[in-house]
């Protein structure tokens, strides 16, 4: 497009990161759904915007957001996606899978006046 290509690993990694979020994000609704008494659409709806960070909410007459009217578990799972939305997959799994290394480590000397 535009006489540009792109690049094979950036189509890789960019379908990797499709596949990882979309088994999140039917991972946690289905999650959801089984806590919450709510239609599979809004939470569908509520997952997809906490996994994108987006900020939007089926709200009603009653209610600005579907989230306010979920149970404390529910909550927590719909900030779990927010947070994992955040950060993104490949940040969460690069952190679980490098083990730090810490064997060159110093500590700074300090001086110490004496008498």
């Amino acid at each position: 497009m535009f006489r540009r290509q792109v690049s094979h690993e950036v189509i890789y990694k960019s379908l990797i990161i499709f596949m990882i979020m979309s088994v999140v994000l039917v991972s946690f609704t289905l999650l959801l759904e089984m806590m919450e008494n709510q239609d599979m659409g809004n939470i569908l709806f509520e997952m997809t915007s906490a996994l994108g960070t987006v900020g939007l909410s089926m709200g009603s007459s009653e209610s600005l957001s579907l989230s306010a009217s979920f149970s404390a578990a529910g909550k927590l799972l719909v900030t779990a996606a927010m947070f994992f939305g955040r950060l993104g997959p490949i940040t969460i799994g690069l952190a679980a899978a490098l083990q730090p290394q810490y064997t060159h480590m110093k500590y700074p000397e300090g001086r110490v006046s004496i008498g």
